[in-house]
C-alpha cells in the first residue's frame, strides 16, 4: 500500500480516491494525466473541507512528479515539473495548516519555495506557517518577499502590515522583559550588598581583634604558668606560682615555702613557751633499766 493510500483511508474504510491513490502509471502521458486528475480532485476536497483526502491526493501527486523529474533529462522540462511540484507542496501546506500540522505545513512551504523561488503563494504559505509557529520576524520576511513578487496584491499588503504589528509587539514585550529582568537583577544585587555590609558590621562588633586576642591569651598563659619570685635572690625551691596557694602552699617569713597549715611562731611566743626541742632521756632516772 502506498503512502498516499494509507493517508487517504478514512475512519474505518478506504478512501473514495483509491483509484488514483493506487495508480502506478508507467509512461509520461499516463503520469501527466494522473497528476492533472489529482489536481482536480485536490481542489474539490479542499473546497469541501475534506482535508485528510486532500492531503493524501497532494502527497500522491508530489510522488508522481518527483518520479517524472527523476526520469527526465531535459533541464527545461525539469524546471517546469519543479514548478508544478511547488504548487502541490504549497497546497499541501495549506491543508496541513487546517489539520493542525503546523511544523509539517512549514516544511511543505519551505519545499515549495525551494522548488520555485518565484512562486508567490509559496512565500505566502511560508509566512502563514511562520506566523502559526510564533516566528513573527521570519513571517514578515516571507510576506515581504511575496509582496515584492506581486506588489499590487492587496491581501499581501494586509499580511505585511499585520506581520509588522506582531513583530513590533514582540519586540516591545522582549524589551519590557529585558528591562524587568535588569531591574530585578539590580534589586537582587543591592539586597546582597546590604546583607554583606550588615554581616561585616556584625562581625566587626562581635569579633575581638587578633592583637587583642593574642594579648589576652598571653596574659592568661603567663598567669597560669609563669613562676613568681618572693625575693630577687631566692633559689628555685623558694619560688612558687600564683596558684600554689590554692594547692595548699604558702611562704614563711624566712622566705621558705611550706604547707598552708604550717603555723609559724613569732619570737615573743617562743619565749613564752620556752625550749620545746626534744631532749635525750636519761636512763638512770627513776631506776629504770633493762634486763
Amino acid at each position: 500500500m502506498s503512502l498516499g493510500l494509507y493517508q487517504g483511508l478514512g475512519a474505518g474504510g478506504p478512501s473514495a480516491h483509491s483509484d488514483v491513490l493506487t495508480a502506478a502509471p508507467d509512461n509520461i502521458d499516463s503520469q501527466r494525466a494522473l497528476v492533472e486528475e489529482i489536481k482536480r480532485r485536490g481542489r474539490a476536497t479542499v473546497g469541501s473541507k475534506s482535508y485528510p483526502d486532500a492531503e493524501a491526493l497532494y502527497s500522491k501527486g508530489i510522488e508522481v512528479l518527483d518520479l517524472m523529474v527523476k526520469n527526465e533529462k531535459d533541464e527545461s522540462v525539469i524546471a517546469d515539473l519543479n514548478k508544478e511540484t511547488a504548487i502541490l507542496f504549497s497546497n499541501r501546506s495549506l491543508v496541513k495548516m487546517q489539520l493542525g500540522k503546523i511544523t509539517e505545513a512549514l516544511e511543505d512551504a519551505d519545499a515549495a519555495v525551494e522548488r520555485d523561488p518565484g512562486y508567490v503563494k509559496a512565500h505566502w504559505r511560508q509566512g502563514q506557517a511562520f506566523t502559526a509557529c510564533g516566528q513573527n520576524f521570519e513571517a514578515l520576511k516571507s510576506f515581504e518577499k511575496a509582496l515584492e513578487l506581486e506588489p499590487e496584491n492587496k491581501a499581501l499588503r494586509k499580511e505585511v502590515a499585520a506581520a509588522k504589528d506582531r513583530k513590533e509587539q514582540e519586540e516591545k514585550l522582549m524589551a519590557d522583559a529585558a528591562e524587568k529582568a535588569k531591574a530585578e537583577g539590580a534589586a537582587s544585587d543591592s539586597h546582597n550588598d546590604r546583607d554583606v555590609v550588615m554581616k561585616d558590621a556584625s562581625e566587626s562588633t562581635n569579633a575581638t581583634p587578633t592583637s587583642a586576642k593574642t594579648a589576652i591569651k598571653n596574659a592568661t598563659s603567663d598567669s597560669k604558668t609563669k613562676p613568681v619570685s618572693v625575693n630577687a635572690g631566692d633559689k628555685d625551691e623558694y619560688l612558687f606560682t600564683k596558684s600554689d596557694h590554692v594547692r595548699g602552699y604558702k611562704i614563711r617569713s624566712d622566705g621558705k615555702k611550706t604547707s598552708y597549715f604550717d603555723r609559724e611562731i613569732d619570737e615573743d611566743t617562743k619565749k613564752l613557751i620556752g625550749d620545746i626541742a626534744p631532749k635525750k632521756i636519761d636512763q638512770n632516772i627513776n631506776g629504770a633499766s633493762e634486763d
